[in-house]
């Protein structure tokens, strides 16, 4: 819809059962409802406002000419009722066929005859009636094909408003699920710290019940204390860069949540100015969808390691049970718990290995989002300087 001295509503000549063609921006030049370049006549003749006054006859008399007067365009663009789709700032229906009727442009520069002048009864009066009843089927045609088009762009923007919304949506919910996650397994370690400091408690109370038994004991407990205390404090220094670690890639998560609410904000924006760039959009949508789906594939397995790591601890606290109910089992309780030590351990290591791959894998999602956005700068720039070229002709 234009809003020039020559107003007008462009209808679509043809429509495919699967070409989702959007209605161009219209040119102030042409005028409403012109018949395409094919099925004009070679010898028709046009009124300055571009309004076609009929075919002129090929006979010497020049002054009966069969034409269609300005009335009965406007007659005919008034019946047509279409209800397009109104862009910002674009005038109501009722301006623009005012506009059409008031348009100074449009009026012809002779006066055409009007059609109570022409007698009937003539061959030529005839073809004009057939010519015109062939013209208001035409134009009856291209606005049912025009509101249909409509009506498609409208749902098709509504299903994507929705896809956008929901997208959202599952971004909060992934983030507090990040947060409830973090809240529940610092409170797993500070109970495993606290049992663990139990059970030193517990030991050392059970040293000092059997230092009167023999030296020789006294001397291997305190041996395998020292080395649990060793083993524990490794247990909790390792633990610190596995905290610190997740910290990090839990702030990672945030900037990519983040980076993908401005996207989203962007392409909103882009979809209210542009309705071409629906199919770009899509293809992104879905690609943020693969990338989310990898996000949680990616949190599930640092869940399972994160329980194997609290299992880990809860063999821990079995073993130094143990030593508290069975003394006469000492030695064989202290080698399961160093065995379970070293399980902790290696589990700890294989954790840091988890963590430096899902670096690397935010790393590369950060490449890719920013050669998607690079990607999608150029088509909007091209899209740009198409409407500019377009603007200018």
């Amino acid at each position: 819809m234009s809003t020039g001295n020559s107003a007008m509503l462009i209808v679509p000549g043809k429509q495919g059962s699967h070409n989702h063609d959007f209605t161009s921006k219209a040119s102030p030049s042409p005028a409403p409802f012109v018949k395409p370049e094919t099925s004009v006549r070679p010898d028709a003749t046009r009124a300055p406002g571009g309004i076609n006054l009929g075919q002129r006859r090929s006979s010497s008399t020049h002054n009966r000419s069969a034409v269609i007067s300005h009335p009965v365009t406007q007659n005919l663009v008034e019946e047509c009722d279409v209800h397009p789709v109104q862009p910002r700032g674009s005038l109501p229906q009722t301006t623009i066929f005012s506009l059409i009727s008031d348009d100074p442009q449009a009026e012809p520069r002779h006066q055409a005859p009007i059609r109570s002048s022409i007698d009937p009864s003539t061959p030529s009066s005839e073809r004009l009636n057939r010519e015109d009843t062939g013209n208001m089927r035409d134009l009856r045609r291209k606005c049912e094909v025009y509101e249909a088009t409509q009506k498609f762009d409208r749902e098709l923007i509504a299903s994507q408003s929705q896809e956008i919304e929901e997208l959202l949506n599952k971004s909060i919910r992934a983030e507090e699920e990040i947060k409830r996650i973090e809240s529940k397994h610092i409170a797993e370690v500070k109970e495993v710290t606290r049992r663990a400091g139990d059970s030193f408690v517990k030991l050392t109370d059970l040293h000092e019940k059997f230092s009167q038994t023999s030296v020789g004991q006294i001397k291997e407990l305190k041996q395998g204390l020292d080395t649990l205390r060793q083993e524990i404090q490794s247990s909790m220094n390792a633990v610190e860069p596995l905290l610190a670690g997740y910290n990090q890639m839990r702030s990672t998560l945030r900037e990519l949540s983040e980076e993908h609410e401005q996207q989203t904000v962007l392409s909103n924006d882009e979809k209210i100015r542009l309705q071409q760039t629906n199919d770009l959009l899509r293809d992104q949508l879905s690609d943020r969808t693969g990338n989310y789906t990898e996000s949680l594939e990616r949190e599930r397995e640092l869940q399972v390691s994160l329980s194997t790591l609290g299992d880990s601890h809860a063999n821990v606290a079995k073993a130094l049970s143990a030593l508290h109910e069975q003394h006469n089992q000492m030695s064989t309780k202290y080698m399961d718990s160093k065995f379970a030590g070293s399980t902790a351990t290696r589990q700890i290591g294989e954790l840091e290995e988890t963590i430096t791959n899902l670096t690397t894998d935010n790393a590369r999602m950060k490449s890719l989002l920013a050669d998607n956005e690079q990607a999608f700068s150029k088509k909007l720039q091209v899209l740009a300087e198409g409407e500019d070229n377009m603007r200018t002709r």
